[in-house]
């Protein structure tokens, strides 16, 4: 990315998103992809950062962040029972 002006280049395609500039620009692509919402894995309408691919499915509920525990993401990718 040849007009990121970023101090910590490092930090660009890490794994995380840097919510915030340099990082999360089209100048140096959204944090390389880390601040771009994808569907996860057999849940083409759940649709989460990155870093967040990892809650769903991993055998815990997370309860209190309520964009996973959602039909479209499988009810956290089935860790979370269905409410009725």
């Amino acid at each position: 990315y040849p007009d990121c002006d970023a101090n910590l280049p490092w930090k660009i395609g890490d794994g995380h998103c840097d919510d915030y500039a340099p990082y999360n620009t089209l100048q140096c692509g959204f944090d390389e992809g880390d601040c771009v919402p994808v569907p996860v894995d057999g849940y083409p309408n759940c649709i989460l950062l990155p870093a967040e691919h990892e809650y769903i499915g991993d055998g815990e509920c997370d309860e209190t962040i309520g964009m996973y525990n959602t039909k479209e993401c499988g009810y956290e990718g089935g860790d979370c029972e269905r409410n009725p």
